[in-house]
C-alpha cells in the first residue's frame, strides 16, 4: 500500500509529499479556501499545521472537523503534474 512518509508545507498555500514508494512532488491547496468547511485554511498559521494520519497516511488538520484529503487523490494529481512536467507542458 501506498503511503505518505513526509509532507512540508510551502509558500502560497502548497505542499511538497512524499510516499513510501518514492514517488514527490507539489500540490496546490489554495482552492480548498473557497469551500467553507476549510475557510480556517485563510489563515495561512492554520494551514500550515496539515499533518499525515498516522493510521491511513491521509492528510488532515487535526484541530478542524474538516475531511481528511486522501493520499489518493494528492498522489494522482503528482503523477499528473509530474507527467506534464516531463512532457514539457506548462504546469502552474
Amino acid at each position: 500500500m501506498k503511503k505518505i512518509t513526509d509532507i512540508t508545507v510551502l509558500e502560497n498555500y502548497k505542499i511538497h509529499v512524499k510516499y513510501n514508494d518514492g514517488l514527490e512532488g507539489e500540490i496546490h491547496l489554495n482552492h480548498l479556501m473557497d469551500k467553507e468547511e476549510y475557510a480556517f485554511t485563510k489563515n495561512y498559521e492554520d494551514f500550515s499545521k496539515l499533518k499525515i494520519h498516522p493510521k491511513t497516511s491521509d492528510l488532515f488538520w487535526e484541530n478542524y472537523n474538516t475531511e481528511h484529503l486522501c493520499k489518493n487523490a494528492i498522489r494522482s494529481q503528482i503523477e499528473l503534474r509530474n507527467l506534464a512536467k516531463r512532457l514539457k507542458l506548462v504546469v502552474d
